[in-house]
């Protein structure tokens, strides 16, 4: 099965590796999210477990620790590229990344918009890590 590409702003293109979506706060068992709430949330949005240790940048309009509540999903999107990033040497096999935002209904969008929306205008240069085989 071939893995979704997509060609972001910067001209880079990336794969869809992985995605996952999850209650932004699945750990309050009872009462309204509060300020140590959005901290603990905003503290430990890294990639899920399974996948290993990867970078993981946020959407920070998603995760402003100004707002009151985040949105209600959180969505890890785990992106690859066969590029690496400065590389002059080319010792590396390629880059990657996983972004991280917020949204508040599972049930009005489709993957597709719901990753051109949230990493299309993202500079991949500037924050994917590059990765050996």
């Amino acid at each position: 099965m071939k893995n979704q590409s997509i060609k972001l702003d910067c001209g880079h293109e990336v794969e869809v590796i992985a995605i996952d979506i999850s209650r932004t706060y699945g750990e309050i068992l009872a009462g309204s999210p509060s300020f140590e709430d959005n901290v603990y949330v905003y503290e430990n949005l890294k990639a899920p477990e399974r996948w290993g240790k990867r970078k993981t940048v946020m959407n920070q309009e998603s995760f402003n620790l100004d707002l009151k509540h985040f949105k209600k999903y959180t969505v890890y999107l785990w992106l690859s590229s066969s590029k690496s990033i400065d590389d002059p040497f080319q010792k590396f096999d390629g880059s990657e990344l996983v972004v991280v935002w917020a949204l508040d209904d599972l049930f009005s969008f489709s993957i597709n918009s719901l990753i051109d929306e949230g990493i299309k205008e993202f500079n991949w240069e500037t924050y994917a890590v590059n990765t050996q085989i």
